[in-house]
């Protein structure tokens, strides 16, 4: 028996998908309603899976080497589908970790455990026949190597072209749909777990052995006064829609009493919270910076903690400080809200929390803590405010923003600015408390904006070079001390993330050794 290349990768790549993935099915409707746009969707997810296993198999099974890859393929697949279907596991990092060590040991015990009659039934009809049924296949290949690679080229862009077409021709309910199902990934066969396997190449055999270092000394000219900072990280506020900026909607009546600067033209460095944190506390060339190369890089938080009688503390509300504070003291409270706050607990908490960091060190430690916030983000917008904080009525009560009209989704949207106003002004009128003994300040940023339906367009991620402002455009804020009380200022200046390094090192009057070159054009 014989077939051509091109047929063999087709075929055994919907196979794959098809038979891999009942679970995709059955997890997605589970969540999601019989509706034509979710159809759309997992229709348009399961051609994605077989155009991705297509592409793989065409750029690395080359041809000694097609079988053997698309066998592992096979293999893998009805391990992972054996374990997902009967235990409902994720096969993961921890899992794969947690099996090669079994390996490793030899440990016989727990081996037998998995190795049931079900597991190998279902690896020899789902992995080992269709495998003995490829080898025995003889596949043909083009006689010139060169017209094989331009043939694998040109599907390979065939397959990138139509994955673009089932996308961009609905995004709008694409991209809806698979935020609102955000996991949905890691119930994907096998690429979930492949990426896993990726990642975990990365972590052990690619990662520096050191953190690279950019300031080997740090000193501080200390006054008669402590200095003191809160800096609040916001999450997907947009500066257009702060009062203090010109909003035509009060959502900013508590900061526009107290007097603060709002820089409103402040461009972020992503669009998504993983890539854009990290950037704000960025030591190296900005241009070239990337969340990889962060990672394993020292920051500017990192430098300031270095110095001596000074203590940089990280308060987490969200997901996480995406590495940013590896080397720092930390007090994540996301793993808390399983057994003590309600999922989407208001930034609120943070206030009691920063008070209680505050009476531990600010007596004997010039301070800075950071306050990584839920803030404004979506699609639950409501559920970023207690109710008393809904101003703006009626407000949208859907996880769904497209389902809601659009006067009433920005309802929902301006309550969390409006929540996010008092929220900073309970933190200023914290650090007023010590400004007997120390020098003062708190500063604001968000890390990306959000997209509130604009030219169809929701949420936010989208590649920065062609995202809309909405998502691109944060607002800094700055307060101190040292401002006119109820004076405000508006400044216009064009301003990154790369500002924000050089702003912390001058607020707290540190040298480095070697001498940073940072720019601060916030004043």
């Amino acid at each position: 028996m014989s077939s051509g290349f091109k047929k063999i990768i087709i075929l055994y790549a919907w196979f794959i998908t098809l038979v891999f993935n009942k679970n995709l099915l059955i997890y997605f409707f589970d969540n999601n309603a019989f509706l034509f746009q979710n159809v759309y969707f997992i229709v348009a997810l399961f051609i994605t899976i077989a155009l991705v296993i297509k592409i793989f198999l065409f750029t690395f099974g080359q041809r000694y080497l097609l079988k053997p890859v698309t066998i592992f393929l096979l293999i893998l697949s009805s391990i992972v589908y054996y374990f997902q279907d009967k235990f409902k596991v994720l096969v993961n990092e921890d899992i794969i970790i947690s099996t090669f060590h079994t390996f490793l040991e030899g440990n016989v015990n727990e081996l037998n455990e998995l190795l049931t009659f079900n597991f190998i039934a279902t690896v020899l009809v789902l992995g080992v026949l269709p495998s003995i049924f490829l080898i025995k296949i003889k596949i043909n290949y083009p006689d010139n190597i060169f017209k094989e690679i331009l043939q694998r080229g040109f599907i390979i862009g065939l397959c990138f072209g139509f994955f673009g077409l089932i996308v961009f021709s609905n995004y709008k309910n694409v991209s809806l749909i698979a935020r609102k199902n955000e996991k949905i990934n890691r119930v994907i066969i096998p690429t979930y777990t492949i990426a896993s396997i990726k990642n975990l190449y990365k972590k052990y055999y690619l990662t520096p052995s050191e953190v690279k270092i950019f300031v080997k000394k740090a000193t501080a000219v200390q006054d008669s006064k402590r200095n003191l900072m809160i800096l609040v990280l916001g999450e997907t506020a947009r500066s257009d829609r702060f009062s203090l900026g010109g909003y035509e909607r009060e959502t900013n009546p508590k900061l526009k009493e107290i007097g603060v600067q709002f820089y409103k033209n402040v461009e972020s460095c992503g669009t998504i919270t993983a890539y854009s944190v990290p950037c704000i506390f960025y030591l190296d060339k900005y241009s070239s910076y990337s969340p990889a190369k962060a990672e394993y890089q020292q920051n500017v938080l990192d430098v300031i903690n270095m110095a001596p009688n000074h203590k940089v503390i990280w308060l987490e509300n969200n997901s996480s400080c995406k590495h940013v504070c590896d080397r720092i003291e930390t007090l994540d409270y996301m793993n808390l809200k399983k057994a003590e706050y309600n999922p989407g607990q208001q930034d609120e908490h943070l206030i009691g929390e920063t008070k209680k960091v505050l009476d531990k060190y600010n007596k004997e430690k010039n301070l800075l803590i950071v306050l990584h916030t839920m803030g404004s983000h979506g699609p639950r917008y409501h559920n970023r405010y207690p109710k008393e904080f809904e101003k703006f009525k009626p407000a949208c009560n859907s996880n769904s923003p497209e389902k809601c009209e659009s006067s009433i989704l920005n309802n929902s949207y301006d309550n969390t600015i409006y929540y996010t106003d008092h929220v900073i002004a309970e933190l200023i009128g914290l650090l007023k408390k010590y400004e007997t003994q120390t020098n003062i300040g708190l500063f604001y940023v968000s890390d990306h904006g959000e997209s509130l339906g604009e030219n169809g367009i929701y949420l936010h991620g989208l590649p920065k070079s062609f995202a809309p402002k909405e998502q691109t455009h944060v607002p800094f804020i700055w307060w101190s001390n040292k401002l006119t009380a109820g004076k405000n200022e508006v400044i216009e200046d064009q301003l990154t993330f790369e500002d924000v390094p050089g702003k912390l090192l001058s607020f707290f009057n540190i040298k480095t050794e070697p001498e940073l070159k940072l720019k601060n054009r916030i004043k």
